[in-house]
């Protein structure tokens, strides 16, 4: 224990922690005897309390300072002191990076790490940096309920211009989803994932989302549960069986809520055609060549035959986009769906080769 040299008045903590400072240069057992007289004697000091956190985190003391820090946490008036470091700390697990203050919170009991998040949730003012933080709160907190931002990232104005907000719903808030009552709102849910994922796997200049037609497949599959939906249909691991797939597709068509088959149906149609057009890269589909000195009854008959590298992925949408416009109501559901999402790009190009295919 550091020897004081004078008494210390009530209004004279500035002077313990000068020499607590001074000593944790050269020694820093000095330092923290210095700090623990210091919060000996003034147990509630704010300014003490905080400087022996700020001690215990430049020494890289992840326990000691998670300890102090849920010692300050422990009163609300000294909150209002704390909002910068609170930040701090948002910031760190927003980065999904390690670092001191990440491995400090987890070090932290839940219900002051509740705390934390939520005065940080509390004390935003940019609505994108408040609807991540409360993301963030949720993940931390699953069991609060993602209800209420959906609700508000769904119906934000900002949605429809601001391509962050439709991400940060779609990838980031969506796979927390457990349940919603309503089946309009679900069903609005599964259009903004598939027109985000749609257009963000044609966009060929953005790569930071892995595994895009993984992601949308489990958020479907999670939402098409809820709308009750055939269990074969929303287990896309099932689409990778073309035929199979699409025979099931086939079978939901005379269902009187064409909902499934649309939107189910569409998702097959995308895949396909986006591996169709991966693989065939710059190459165009012709009408095969015949023999002009056979007579047309040798020529060859029946069912058109698609070859090469993606004859099998043509097929598939070519299938799917009839089944598609098999009978008025799905094809004039399929138009209204179609026009709330990016698909022109994709159907450059292949409403030639279908109709060539067609013939």
């Amino acid at each position: 224990m550091p020897t004081i040299e004078k008494t210390v008045p009530e209004d004279d903590e500035d002077y313990i922690i000068s020499r607590a400072k001074e000593a944790h240069k050269h020694n820093i057992y000095s330092a923290k005897a210095w700090m623990l007289t210091a919060k000996t004697l003034f147990p509630s000091n704010f300014k003490i309390q905080f400087e022996a956190y700020l001690m215990e985190k430049q020494s890289g003391n992840v326990q000691e300072a998670a300890e102090c820090f849920s010692s300050l946490m422990s009163s609300r008036q000294n909150i209002p002191d704390l909002l910068l470091e609170i930040s701090a700390i948002a910031n760190a697990l927003k980065s999904n990076e390690p670092s001191f203050l990440s491995q400090m919170f987890d070090n932290i009991c839940p219900d002051i790490q509740l705390t934390i998040l939520r005065t940080s949730v509390e004390n935003s003012d940019d609505t994108m940096e408040h609807c991540r933080l409360l993301v963030l709160l949720l993940k931390k907190f699953p069991q609060l309920g993602v209800d209420s931002l959906v609700k508000t990232l769904i119906n934000t104005e900002k949605f429809f211009y601001d391509n962050r907000y439709a991400r940060l719903l779609v990838v980031e808030t969506l796979p927390l989803l457990h349940s919603l009552e309503s089946p309009r709102l679900l069903q609005r849910l599964v259009v903004k994932a598939i027109d985000f994922y749609n257009s963000y796997v044609f966009d060929e200049t953005e790569h930071d989302i892995s595994d895009p037609w993984q992601r949308l497949y489990g958020v479907l599959e999670l939402l098409g549960r809820q709308l009750g939906w055939d269990s074969y249909l929303v287990n896309y691991g099932n689409s990778l069986n073309k035929e199979s797939y699409y025979q099931k597709l086939l079978l939901s068509r005379n269902i009187e809520d064409c909902r499934q088959i649309l939107y189910c149906g569409i998702v097959f149609f995308l895949r396909s055609l986006y591996e169709h057009k991966s693989l065939k890269g710059n190459h165009i589909l012709v009408e095969a060549l015949a023999d002009p000195d056979l007579p047309p009854s040798k020529r060859k008959k029946g069912d058109i035959e698609v070859t090469g590298v993606s004859a099998h992925q043509f097929q598939a949408a070519a299938n799917c986009w009839e089944l598609l416009h098999s009978n008025e109501v799905i094809t004039r559901e399929f138009m209204k769906l179609t026009s709330q999402i990016q698909v022109k790009p994709w159907l450059e190009g292949f409403s030639d080769e279908l109709a060539l295919y067609k013939a």
